[in-house]
């Protein structure tokens, strides 16, 4: 099975076309197979033909109106055959989450640029917990605007790393690095530097590199993480860890039975249901074709 290198870059603004044609050349020598964007100065629109015209492969685009900075975006490569399955924007600019195929293999891909407000952060992250919860292979990645390595900083800092616990996800730089601080971000006159960039992966992937890559276009470095895809035979471990991570034991590391009910429901019908189904063990069965929608 192929090896996938996946990218996640700060591009500080697509807007202008000049400076949108320079960063992509910029980071398509980086010779990505999927790219995580963000802080794309977009705004919100039902779409954006012009975007996905200028991009030969399959991508996503979302932009939000509640701050200049908003707009994310995720471009996947013509090497290998992707196909998204289906799309949704949970904060638009901000989170987006996509259900991607390739090969036999189904992954959802999490792409986020959380707001620099920990309570704003906080908001993102209660409702990424409800798409984590799937049998397809998941990829959490982004610019979190937070050091998951120092959790006293915020109770927002401290999340990721419940979160990380609950749904069996890794830190993938963390993996290979055990003790460099690998910063992500420098701030002007390099008085302050983080780890603020991640990729929180399902364990079924193999770990293969994982590299800062330093870009002329902002004052974060991209990060680079190869990985080997996971099996096909994976699938049915992913499916029985689904189901251990629905028992109400393993639920309270994260979240309340209201809201596990509520993740279940949102992952497997697409709709957030604010009541608890008559029968909610139904819920707790995996499905063959998990989608959004």
């Amino acid at each position: 099975m192929a090896n996938v290198k996946m990218l996640s870059v700060n591009v500080r603004s697509i807007l202008r076309s000049s400076r949108r044609a320079a960063i992509l050349r910029e980071i398509t020598s980086t010779h990505f197979d999927v790219a995580f964007i963000h802080e794309c100065f977009l705004p919100s629109r039902a779409s954006y033909p012009d975007l996905t015209k200028e991009w030969p492969g399959p991508s996503h685009f979302s932009g939000g109106n509640a701050c200049k900075n908003d707009g994310i975006a995720v471009l996947f490569s013509q090497k290998l055959p992707w196909v998204i399955k289906s799309a949704l924007d949970l904060v638009p600019g901000r989170v987006c989450v996509l259900d991607v195929d390739l090969y036999d293999l189904c992954f959802r891909f999490i792409n986020v640029y959380f707001p620099q407000n920990p309570r704003e952060r906080i908001v993102c992250l209660k409702k990424i917990e409800l798409w984590l919860c799937t049998q397809r292979f998941i990829v959490l990645g982004g610019d979190f605007n937070l050091v998951v390595d120092s959790p006293e900083r915020d109770s927002s800092c401290l999340a990721p790393k419940q979160m990380l616990l609950a749904f069996d996800l890794r830190d993938s730089f963390r993996e290979v690095h055990l003790s460099d601080p690998g910063y992500t971000w420098v701030g002007h006159g390099f008085y302050a530097q983080s780890r603020i960039d991640y990729f929180f992966i399902s364990r079924h992937f193999g770990i293969r590199g994982f590299q800062r890559i330093w870009i002329s276009f902002s004052d974060h470095c991209g990060i680079m993480l190869e990985v080997s895809l996971p099996t096909t035979s994976a699938m049915a471990s992913a499916a029985s860890r689904l189901k251990e991570i629905g028992t109400i034991r393993h639920a309270k590391r994260w979240c309340c039975l209201s809201s596990l009910l509520g993740y279940w429901a949102q992952s497997w019908t697409g709709c957030h249901s604010d009541s608890i189904p008559a029968r909610w063990h139904s819920f707790c069965e995996p499905r063959k074709n998990d989608r959004l929608s």
